[in-house]
């Protein structure tokens, strides 16, 4: 069964605002953290400490591909 996994990465610390409405402001943008993380796992993966996977484009985005053909 393939698995689509979604990490979710706090990169600032809850103070005030955040403290009190439990509304997370993040300090950094989607793309600068999706390059981090994907560096990062492919740094991991050559060095064998992450399964050998696709990761970032290399995953194929079409839709549906959860949907099992019934035989």
């Amino acid at each position: 069964m393939p698995w689509r996994v979604v990490v979710k990465w706090r990169v600032s610390t809850l103070a005030g605002f955040e403290g009190g409405t439990k509304i997370n402001v993040n300090t950094i943008d989607p793309w600068t953290l999706h390059h981090r993380v994907v560096d990062r796992l492919r740094e991991l993966r050559a060095e064998g400490l992450v399964a050998p996977m696709d990761l970032g484009p290399e995953c194929d985005p079409t839709l549906g591909m959860l949907r099992y053909a019934t035989v």
